[in-house]
């Protein structure tokens, strides 16, 4: 985390509540073990035009 917000000029504590809120709201979530796994981006259905809902 150190080197995200060393990158983006944020404190850690930013880096973490952001990273807090992606995962309760799933938009990231967990692949591979805890040790040499990683984070993926969840991606979000295309919105239907008519209404600006999701299709799902």
């Amino acid at each position: 985390m150190m080197q995200l917000s060393k990158l983006l000029a944020v404190s850690d504590k930013t880096i973490k509540r952001d990273l807090q809120f992606l995962k309760e709201n799933n938009l990231i979530k967990r692949v591979g073990a805890n040790k040499n796994g990683c984070w993926k981006i969840v991606p979000t259905p295309p919105k239907d035009e008519e209404n600006g809902f999701h299709s799902t």
